[in-house]
């Protein structure tokens, strides 16, 4: 086995959970850092009007999704207990 192999096979799964987090927000952070130094404030003084459009837009399809997600899974566990019901009856 390899070393990750070896790393994700004995180690806990929060502590995994952890890693993976540290080092996406690490990453986060130096992208940050790096666009911070390499843009100028004032090009992106003028992007944010638009990125607050956009946050908008993505926060209202994701709401819409998450209802759908919503009015699914209660179907789904109607259709479970119906299942389980006729299980019963004949069983």
């Amino acid at each position: 086995m390899d070393t990750v192999q070896t790393l994700i096979h004995y180690l806990p799964s929060f502590f995994i959970g952890i890693l993976v987090m540290a080092c996406a927000l690490t990453l986060v952070i130096l992208g940050l850092v790096f666009v911070r130094k390499k843009v100028p404030h004032q090009k992106l003084k003028t992007h944010n009007d638009i990125a607050g459009a956009i946050f908008s837009t993505l926060g209202v399809t994701y709401a819409v999704l998450l209802a759908f997600v919503v009015v699914v899974w209660q179907s789904f566990d109607q259709a479970k207990k119906d299942v389980e019901k006729r299980g019963q009856l004949l069983g």
